[in-house]
């Protein structure tokens, strides 16, 4: 180590320019550990001028006995830029002198880490380049004079080092050519290992592009996505999936045969051929990994799809299109991916369907127990567009509902099952909302599900089913489910539903929306025995088929008819997803009693016919009138004249406090109201009604409006918005709603509706 209070060195010294040429500079060589350890000096035998083919003599000095010598016999000498070397993971770039690394350093530091060896030419085999064995090494040749001497020796010592060889292009070149007058005007090292860089990855994607067409793959990349590796299988058609950097040779002879890895990735040796899994395994990574995101969700089962807006049927182990049969093993994925499985047994046959079938099977449904004719044609819809499922845009499910003995069963089993034939998945009441997510996961089936007897577990059992209802109903809808590893789950159905149940338990009107309901009532006057030989002697295998196939091969003119009645639907309700509900079933029914494109006139008949007499069934309301509507016809007990107890409603106390022509109005129903936290104005004919009351947040207590009610309320479109209240009364001192009391007494009236907003 050089101690300190060192002898200051004298290295332009006359006897050293005599004996080298003119001095330039010198270094300090500084160890691991930032300790001084030597020196090195640079001396120029000038013979065509500064920098250009002068010749460098470099001489390393030591310090012995208080002054610096000559090393005349160095040997073991370590790197310059030693510690930076081990401190960092930068590029390493070897120079043949320090005076270019000066040169160098100076616009590239960021990049690399530059060094070189200890003296001249000869000397070069002193130095200790064992450091950089497992490094990104370049050399980058300087000078004519060193290039393939240097070249020749850096091969053998780092077989990993990539050459950086200027002068092979230009002979007799040096890097001041470049640099005239010491300007550094542009970054020549940079750019030369970039473009030897590029040049390498191009040849190297050359030759591997070569080797994948020559390979003739069993199975087909998907991509990777969410952690996973996608791929499709070429023998079993399935998909599978590995997690990233779990991949191993057990999946790959999953993929593909023992002897097709042999073939394409082994090496020899003395014992003879062994299967490199390793190179295999690297190439399938690095291979996956160039590729686009894969989304799970375009993963497809059995069922009847819509892809590039052409209807497709997959039956399990083949693709219909059109009047074309695929195999799937032959089917190149386009965005989505066809899975194989259990062969479904259908028969689309192009075959006319008789006018007198379509008669029989509306007959049949004319004569259930259904009094609603709306919901007649709510149920032959659905039936229609049941195995269509997985190319609709908005599902409609279904839900029949009535006593004991009014037919339910009875309809799903000889009816709404036999018209869905394959495409379905019927369960009975034990089956779990957990069931049937796992079924629809694990086989990605666009089948309508069928769920006879739903509420024989229980209300809260439901209550899963009906969340993945709720995803079912768009084509944008999606499930979330959480995971252990915190990554998440995504899954995206696409089922029409269809339950049956004594009773009905939808309270949300974003659930109303998309249920139609039956309501289905004990038929006295109905010989079933007869009714049931019909209906069995109608919905035959072979008049079902028929159904299937005349939407099969006109769906270009069933999806026009669905977009006209939607929008329609949507305009005379008032409200898009029920028209999306109500327009989708219409457009089913109509299409199959005539199969044509509606014109816009026919349809608005249509629509005014069934919908203008029904826009006061629940399925119409809004939220803010159904919410007005659950506070003003809730049951309360009324103390009347007399002490009499009385069954009533606030909606009643409000008309009687409100008064007729023939009644005078009445007092004590309007103090009544107001210990409900309802205030009738009679002189300003207005009606306050008390945010935050405990009344109404009790009577709303398992409703999404419990703790929110007072701004739903205020979204009424006859809500005076002017009229300020923030002192109610004697019993609740603080805000409240304040809506017209012609609208509210008018409840029971269709002309309520209109002025919410529909």
């Amino acid at each position: 180590m050089i101690p300190f209070g060192y002898k200051k060195p004298d290295f332009d010294s006359q006897i050293y320019i005599n004996k080298f040429g003119k001095f330039k500079k010198s270094w300090k060589w500084k160890n691991k550990k930032d300790e001084w350890c030597f020196c090195t000096t640079a001396y120029e035998n000038e013979k065509k001028g500064i920098y250009k083919n002068s010749v460098f003599n470099f001489i390393k000095f030591i310090y012995i006995d208080d002054d610096w010598l000559i090393d005349n016999n160095s040997k073991n000498n370590f790197l310059y830029n030693i510690k930076e070397i081990t401190e960092n993971k930068k590029p390493i770039v070897i120079v043949d002198n320090e005076l270019y690394i000066d040169i160098l350093k100076k616009t590239n530091e960021k990049d690399f880490t530059f060094t070189t060896w200890v003296g001249n030419l000869s000397e070069i085999e002193n130095t200790d380049f064992s450091i950089l064995k497992e490094r990104k090494v370049y050399y980058f040749s300087n000078s004519w004079v060193y290039s393939k001497i240097v070249i020749n020796f850096f091969e053998k010592k780092l077989p990993n080092i990539i050459i950086i060889n200027p002068v092979a292009e230009r002979p007799g070149w040096n890097i001041y050519d470049d640099l005239p007058g010491m300007q550094l005007d542009e970054d020549i090292i940079r750019n030369y290992i970039l473009n030897k860089e590029i040049k390498l990855k191009e040849e190297h994607e050359i030759k591997e592009q070569e080797f994948i067409e020559n390979i003739q793959w069993p199975f087909k990349f998907l991509g990777p996505g969410a952690g996973y590796y996608y791929f499709l299988q070429g023998e079993c058609g399935q998909i599978f999936q590995v997690k990233q950097g779990g991949l191993n040779n057990s999946h790959l002879q999953h993929l593909a045969p023992l002897e097709f890895w042999n073939d394409n990735f082994s090496y020899s040796t003395k014992r003879g051929p062994v299967t490199d899994w390793k190179g295999a395994m690297d190439f399938v990574i690095r291979k996956i990994n160039k590729m686009s995101p894969f989304d799970s969700n375009k993963i497809r089962g059995r069922g009847i799809w819509l892809d590039n807006n052409e209807l497709v049927i997959h039956t399990g182990k083949r693709l219909i299109i059109g009047d074309k049969k695929i195999d799937i093993a032959q089917y190149s994925p386009n965005g989505h991916v066809y899975e194989r499985s259990h062969e479904l047994k259908l028969n689309i046959k192009k075959v006319k369907i008789n006018e007198f079938e379509i008669l029989k099977i509306k007959n049949c449904i004319d004569k259930l127990s259904i009094h609603n004719v709306l919901e007649k044609i709510y149920l032959l819809g659905w039936c229609v567009l049941g195995p269509f499922c997985g190319a609709l845009e908005w599902r409609p499910h279904l839900w029949l509902t009535g006593p004991s003995g009014s037919g339910k069963s009875a309809i799903i089993q000889k009816i709404i099952v036999k018209l869905l034939g394959d495409f379905k998945i019927y369960v009975e009441g034990g089956t779990t909302g957990a069931g049937i997510f796992q079924r629809l996961k694990k086989y990605n089936d666009s089948f309508s599900i069928i769920h006879d007897e739903v509420l024989k577990r229980g209300k809260e059992q439901l209550e899963q089913e009906i969340e993945m209802i709720r995803s079912c109903s768009s084509t944008q809808g999606v499930v979330l489910k959480g995971t252990a590893d915190q990554s998440g789950k995504e899954y995206t159905f696409n089922s029409m539903f269809c339950l049956s149940s004594v009773f009905t338990i939808l309270s949300e009107r974003s659930d109303k929306t998309r249920f139609s309901i039956i309501n289905l009532s004990k038929n006295e006057n109905i010989d079933w025995k007869i009714f049931r030989k019909e209906i069995n002697e109608t919905f035959t295998n072979e008049i079902c088929e028929k159904v299937r196939s005349l939407f099969f091969h006109n769906w270009d003119i069933v999806k026009k008819n669905i977009d006209n009645f939607k929008d329609i639907a949507g305009v005379i309700c008032g409200d898009q997803r029920t028209g999306d509900q109500i327009g989708t079933l219409m457009a089913g029914y109509f299409s199959f009693l005539k199969m044509k494109i509606y014109e816009q006139t026919e349809i608005q008949e249509i629509c005014e016919e069934y919908l203008r007499n029904f826009l006061d069934d629940d399925n119409f309301m809004n939220d803010e009138i159904e919410l007005l509507n659950k506070i003003f016809t809730s049951r309360i007990v009324y103390i009347g004249y007399d002490n009499m107890r009385e069954d009533t409603t606030l909606l009643n106390l409000l008309k009687r406090a409100a008064g007729t022509e023939e009644n005078t109005p009445d007092i004590r129903c309007k103090k009544e109201l107001y210990k409900y936290g309802i205030n009738y104005n009679d002189k300003k004919n207005k009606i306050y009604i008390a945010y935050n009351y405990e009344w109404i947040k009790l009577l709303l207590k398992n409703t999404v409006w419990y703790n929110n009610y007072g701004n739903v309320l205020k979204r009424l479109s006859f809500v005076d918005e002017k009229t300020k209240v923030v002192h109610f009364g004697e019993f609740y001192h603080g805000r409240a709603v304040v809506l017209d009391a012609k609208c509210v007494l008018r409840l029971s009236d269709d002309k309520i509706y209109m002025e919410a907003g529909f």
